[in-house]
């Protein structure tokens, strides 16, 4: 499983350096912008999509069948994919919460009701694409779920704009964040562990 990760932090290093780039100038952009939180959510969305894209150059590459050569069980290699999503997704968006909570700092002040809401939105918006595409590229292939990845891609980036705008904040505080930073939390755990499992129970019967 070690190996299997370092080949993916490898291609990720090596194939996703615009993206990288990409994150502290967004959130630069939305510090020192109009604030506008779309440049939040996009990062974490893009680095949600990670391992659909590494399924892709996978793919490309034909290591799924060169894969069949080396002492690693399909469950393996599936669950390598999900471990490299956590890590990628997981650190931008404690970066991204990080820089929310400097960006409250700097201007009206930190609230924690906002902070604890938008958390929720951002956790959402990352496991979505893993969540929902990784079964459907484990059963079909890359190509065809492209088009439900072009989709998908459409509807999180229309739903970070939406989400994005100024007055939506104001809402964030008139409910009971903590119970529903929680509630997500639990919900997204649980999406995710059914999504590892159903993707395994695909790729197991993958014929090559």
């Amino acid at each position: 499983m070690k190996g299997l990760l370092q080949k993916d932090i490898y291609m990720t290093a090596k194939y996703f350096r615009a993206a990288w780039v990409m994150v502290p100038v967004f959130l630069f952009l939305m510090i020192f912008g109009e604030g506008n939180l779309f440049f939040m959510f996009y990062p974490i969305m893009i680095f949600g999509m990670l391992p659909v894209s590494l399924l892709s150059y996978d793919v490309h590459f034909k290591w799924e069948q060169y894969s069949g050569t080396l002492p690693y069980t399909r469950a393996q290699l599936v669950s390598a994919k999900y471990l490299v999503g956590l890590i990628f997704s997981g650190g931008v968006l404690l970066l991204c919460l990080l820089v929310l909570a400097l960006w409250q700092i700097l201007g009206s002040g930190f609230d924690l009701d906002i902070f604890l809401g938008m958390g929720s939105i951002c956790l959402g918006l990352g496991v979505a694409a893993p969540v929902l595409l990784l079964p459907l590229v484990f059963r079909f292939g890359p190509e065809k779920g492209r088009l439900l990845f072009i989709v998908l891609i459409a509807s999180l980036c229309g739903a970070g704009v939406a989400l994005g705008q100024a007055d939506f904040l104001s809402g964030l505080a008139m409910g009971n964040s903590t119970l529903v930073a929680l509630v997500t939390v639990g919900v997204t755990l649980v999406l995710y562990l059914l999504s590892w499992r159903l993707s395994i129970h695909f790729y197991q019967k993958k014929e090559f």
